[in-house]
């Protein structure tokens, strides 16, 4: 979990190569929603991804548009420390939250604009001022 968070705090990482280290294939039940199975990690039970899907730019070619992820969201087997986030953002600023049972990370300046982590789960949403589209038509 913290290298997800350490790969994303600097530069916004190339997220499909990222998912099929730990999955085999994918599913869409949604046209922006994918669903990583086959996992190869016993201690993750769900990885997922929302999609942004901007317009289509050429329309000979339907694939010609602007796509990329803006949320990120791993769920575990097991229940996991905060310390581990903390040290995974040592060296960006940051704030942290907490109520009830989500807290929430608030970055800076980082492909990062929020992590919401609770004790077996954590959700990525994406700055979209720091994308980087690794995929163009």
């Amino acid at each position: 979990m913290n290298l997800y968070i350490y790969i994303f705090k600097e530069k916004f990482p190339n997220v499909i190569r990222l998912a099929f280290t730990i999955a085999e294939t994918y599913e869409h039940p949604t046209n922006n929603t994918s669903a990583y199975i086959n996992l190869e990690r016993e201690d993750i039970i769900s990885f997922m991804t929302e999609k942004y899907r901007g317009p289509i730019k050429n329309e000979l070619i339907p694939e010609d548009r602007d796509v990329y992820e803006t949320e990120i969201v791993l769920q575990f087997s097991k229940p996991f420390s905060l310390s581990v986030i903390d040290e995974a953002l040592e060296g960006v600023v940051f704030t942290k939250s907490t109520t009830s049972e989500i807290t929430t990370y608030l970055v800076e300046n980082s492909p990062i604009a929020k992590l919401e982590v609770t004790s077996k789960s954590f959700t990525i949403y994406v700055n979209k001022e720091k994308i980087y589209l690794y995929y163009k038509w």
